[in-house]
């Protein structure tokens, strides 16, 4: 019997000394966030996320999703210090009367890969109400916000959407 045991307690030894293995599960820290009010009305509508983190990236940005001609422009984001922040944002379309998409939370994650940034958004499709006359044009939807500047790669993650 005593061999039999030490061949047990060997072989759990090899397989983890018989507890459960668990994957390590990410760490994520809430970050702070300040929305930022951008005129999106001329862009493209189609789904987007997007980092700029200089006035350079911002204008490429806006350049892929301006619609209008002659193309605008990006505005001025004078008001953001980009050694200090970055913009990052999410951007949707809607056909429909109401509709909207918001960021919720944004958090530095750590996971054994490394750190990043988690940005998780959500889309409302939700219709108004009754009896309300709607156009039923496709209108774009975007929600930005600043976060402290980073080279940390960013990754967005869409929320169930709500109808």
């Amino acid at each position: 019997m005593s061999a039999i045991t030490l061949g047990l307690a060997g072989l759990l030894a090899a397989c983890g000394g018989g507890t459960e293995q668990t994957d390590p599960v990410a760490k994520t820290t809430p970050s702070a966030h300040e929305r930022v009010l951008l005129q999106v009305d001329n862009w493209a509508a189609e789904d987007g996320q997007h980092v700029a983190r200089n006035v350079s990236e911002w204008a490429q940005i806006w350049d892929t999703h301006n619609t209008v001609w002659p193309p605008e422009p990006a505005p001025s984001l004078a008001h953001i210090d980009f050694k200090q922040h970055m913009l990052v944002g999410v951007t949707s379309s809607y056909s429909g009367c109401s509709g909207s998409i918001a960021i919720l939370s944004a958090e530095l994650e750590s996971t054994p890969t490394g750190e990043g940034w988690l940005v998780r958004f959500q889309v409302d499709e939700r219709s108004t109400d009754p009896g309300m006359v709607c156009t039923m044009d496709i209108k774009p939807l975007a929600d930005f916000i600043l976060l402290p500047q980073s080279p940390l790669p960013v990754r967005f993650v869409e929320l169930p959407r709500l109808h």
